[in-house]
């Protein structure tokens, strides 16, 4: 499986996407204007990822802002993480939010009720 690897803009995140070390991340801000051509690329890929039923599986987001159509499709590429913690396999969403940053604390603990996908919500000082 080919890795999904997008430079980062103003408006859209850096990805980074390994199937080989079961590593994926995404860095920076999501606010594309068609957040759904931007995201269907992720969501499809970790369709198949999870297909493959892959052992070990971390997941790293630092996004210091989201908006709401951002919010809604990235909803869906974790869900699509769903059947790997199903099967029993490893897999853990670490969540990073800038320490006082309440609307990202938060919106990662709504992912985290909302999913079957184990959560870490972790405050740093920094995100990049």
């Amino acid at each position: 499986m080919q890795p999904l690897q997008l430079e980062p803009t103003y408006n859209s995140p850096k990805v980074n996407f390994d199937a080989q070390q079961g590593v994926m991340e995404l860095k920076g801000r999501s606010i594309p204007e068609h957040a759904n051509l931007f995201y269907q690329r992720l969501i499809e890929w970790a369709k198949e990822y999870a297909a493959s039923d892959p052992p070990k599986t971390v997941v790293d987001v630092r996004l210091d802002y989201l908006n709401s159509s951002s919010h809604k499709f990235l909803y869906d590429v974790f869900e699509k993480f769903e059947p790997i913690a199903a099967n029993g396999h490893d897999i853990i969403i670490n969540w990073h939010y800038e320490e006082e940053d309440e609307e990202m604390r938060e919106t990662g603990e709504e992912y985290s009720e909302n999913l079957k996908v184990p959560f870490n919500i972790i405050e740093v000082e920094e995100l990049f």
